[in-house]
């Protein structure tokens, strides 16, 4: 009898114990995972728009209409010139779900064209969505932000022929969607 009470108030206190440890894990990473993200995008404007640094730009981010936020473009960030007051790009951060989960990049446009791709975090394998996720920036960069999806969805997909259709596609449409949306607002404010 003793040994069937012991055992369980064991695995309880282990239990315990385990999830304590967790949280207080948890709790010393987050805000530095939280730092490595905003550094990313931050990084993120500059390279996708193809600029060593900020210094002759403004830059300027609003949150997104509750239709494009509804759909993952959670924020715009828009890039002019100090001089002319020009715009020079618009970045877009998104995050959407892919096959494996959430899927949080940058998108941008600048001259009527898409400028580039910038993946913060995912959760996708690597060896699979993980794949397209790498090769995105240069799948993209330099397309007319008025193409079809269809013809880039094309251009993926052929170049991971023989890769799991589940994947693929999910991962795929969720972003193109994605970039579709933004390309539709950036062409909007032009």
């Amino acid at each position: 009898m003793k040994k069937t009470l012991k055992l369980p108030l064991f695995l309880a206190a282990v239990c315990l114990i385990s999830t304590g440890v967790l949280a207080v894990v948890n709790e010393i990473t987050a805000p530095i995972i939280a730092t490595v993200e905003l550094e990313k995008k931050n990084a993120g404007y500059l390279d996708i728009l193809g600029l060593e640094s900020l210094a002759n730009h403004d830059i300027a981010t609003v949150a997104t209409e509750d239709a494009l936020k509804s759909k993952g473009i959670l924020q715009k960030t828009t890039v002019t010139e100090k001089s002319s007051g020009n715009v020079y790009g618009i970045v877009y951060d998104a995050t959407v779900g892919g096959y494996a989960g959430p899927m949080s990049f940058q998108v941008g446009f600048k001259d009527g064209k898409y400028a580039g791709f910038n993946n913060v975090s995912n959760t996708e394998t690597a060896s699979y969505g993980g794949i397209i996720i790498a090769d995105l920036d240069g799948l993209i960069e330099g397309l007319d932000a008025t193409s079809e999806t269809s013809a880039l969805y094309a251009e993926v997909k052929g170049n991971y022929a023989g890769k799991s259709e589940t994947w693929s596609n999910i991962t795929v449409n969720a972003l193109l969607n994605a970039f579709k949306l933004a390309a539709n607002d950036y062409l909007a404010s032009r």
